[in-house]
């Protein structure tokens, strides 16, 4: 399916390693010789997956070195498997971007070869996307140094019990994942949330105490109640129910949903 990609492939694969990437990057194009291909990627690079090598930054910046124009996102918590070349083909299933994933494991995938779905389920990626963080070149770069230190300090501390070096790993783990939060808050907080609510009421009108709990799940990150966080000046943590409220009124104002006292509701939803 790769080999055959002419134009665009959308990945969803929560690891990805310098095997997985160098397998895409030797088969892309292989038959049809283009290279005027884009990528659209969506993984999560967060700290944990990144000290044990199981999602690796660099792998990252060397397999869109391949394609004409990629689109990197960053979701916490994504967990599919998706393939889909030219929104033709698709293949769903168990397997990761990393050698084991492709080679080794015991996996298992489904293939979809209508244009419909497969032009669909490049939606849906989309749309996961949407939820997360776009991740620039310059910012994979910028982490993919942190994750070299970030590895560094987590192999001596598995060899070690100081805990001084337990603190110093602490350290290194919330500076990683505040380059991820700003990644993700860059455009503001209440845009993040905009377009979550837009997302979820796709699936039908809700109450503002039903949307609560599922933003939650979706960012747990951004909606923590115990944590007053402030990044770049945007204040978030404790503060979350306030921005969806913002959110919400915003999307209204823009004519965008719609409230009747009781339910929101995408505008002209039934």
């Amino acid at each position: 399916m790769i080999d055959n990609v002419e134009a665009e492939l959308h990945i969803v694969s929560p690891y990805v390693t310098q095997a997985g990437a160098a397998l895409i990057r030797s088969r892309v194009g292989a038959k049809t010789r283009r290279v005027s291909v884009d990528i659209h990627l969506l993984t999560d690079l967060n700290p944990l997956s990144v000290c044990q090598g199981s999602c690796d930054p660099e792998a990252i910046l060397n397999l869109i070195s391949s394609f004409r124009h990629a689109r990197i996102y960053h979701l916490p918590r994504v967990h599919a498997k998706i393939v889909v070349a030219d929104r033709a083909v698709a293949m769903i299933g168990s397997a990761n971007l990393t050698e084991g994933g492709l080679e080794e494991n015991y996996e298992y995938s489904i293939k979809v070869s209508s244009n419909e779905v497969a032009s669909r389920i490049a939606h849906d990626v989309e749309e996961y996307s949407s939820l997360g963080a776009p991740m620039t070149t310059t910012l994979l770069e910028s982490y993919s140094i942190a994750a070299t230190e970030l590895r560094e300090t987590f192999h001596r501390k598995e060899r070690a019990v100081s805990s001084a070096l337990r603190r110093e790993f602490q350290a290194k783990i919330k500076s990683g994942d505040e380059v991820l939060l700003r990644a993700r808050v860059k455009e503001g907080v209440t845009g993040v949330f905009s377009r979550t609510i837009l997302f979820l009421l796709r699936g039908g009108p809700l109450r503002t105490i039903d949307l609560h709990p599922q933003i939650k799940r979706i960012h747990p990150d951004l909606c923590d109640d115990s944590v007053d966080r402030v990044i770049d000046g945007e204040r978030f943590g404790k503060k979350w129910k306030h921005l969806v409220r913002t959110a919400q009124q915003i999307l209204k104002r823009d004519g965008l949903v719609e409230f009747d006292g009781t339910l929101w509701r995408l505008a002209g939803q039934k």
